[in-house]
């Protein structure tokens, strides 16, 4: 049986569940079956039944209330219902020891959830080149599972966003640093729970044939979901 992956989204204005496609072929491509999550509050314990693993996608901003800051001026595409539905979904996950993977705001709001914080706004990390092309480099962290994946003590990636992760969670270990030493990837430390997550987006990444090494992101994850 393929694992069931539940893929968060995003509530456009037009009254629209949209999630990028590029998501939906990754998880595919890596054996298991996606399935998009409405962000309706309440129904986090059935959704949580229902899957064997979840990835957090990217998005708008996380309000800063819920790690303890003041909102910067500079954030943008704050969701409340987002947010209060997915940060409950991730603390159910955690308490279930259910698989997650967490890509770009996914990276950050897991992190949120375990305890951690962010930095709310950077400059220059928001390429203007297409989805699907590398435009800087990743230090992977030796010894950590995420290197044991990609073989490489260097990688190249896309990047989208304007905040990143801060203190990291409970639990969690630097799995890669920007050439700035931010941290742009992380898993969990201990051998009870599948838990990793990256602030560049490998999913659009593989739309390129160039970069199919991104697979190698997605293939721990769906195994983990099978168990």
């Amino acid at each position: 049986m393929k694992p069931i992956i539940g893929v968060t989204s995003s509530m456009q204005d037009k009254g629209t569940v949209q999630v990028q496609k590029s998501y939906i072929n990754a998880v595919i491509a890596a054996g298991g079956v996606p399935l998009v999550l409405p962000n309706k509050p309440r129904l986090e314990e059935y959704y949580l039944n229902a899957l064997d693993g979840i990835l957090f996608s990217g998005g708008g901003d996380i309000a800063a209330k819920y790690f303890n800051q003041e909102n910067h001026e500079k954030v943008s595409g704050i969701s409340e219902e987002r947010d209060q539905f997915e940060l409950a979904l991730a603390k159910l996950a955690i308490e279930a020891k259910k698989p997650v993977m967490g890509i770009c705001r996914g990276h950050q709001l897991l992190n949120v959830a375990l305890g951690g914080d962010l930095i709310q706004h950077i400059e220059d990390h928001s390429q203007k080149d297409a989805r699907h092309a590398a435009t800087h480099y990743v230090d992977v962290v030796k010894g950590t599972n995420f290197h044991k994946w990609v073989g490489q003590d260097r990688i190249w990636v896309n990047t989208y966003h304007h905040q990143l992760v801060g203190n990291l969670g409970k639990g969690l270990v630097p799995t890669c640093h920007s050439p700035e030493s931010y941290i742009e990837g992380y898993e969990y430390a201990g051998t009870d729970w599948f838990c990793f997550g990256v602030q560049w987006h490998p999913e659009a990444l593989l739309e390129s044939p160039e970069h199919l090494l991104m697979m190698e992101l997605f293939r721990p994850f769906i195994e983990a979901c099978k168990k």
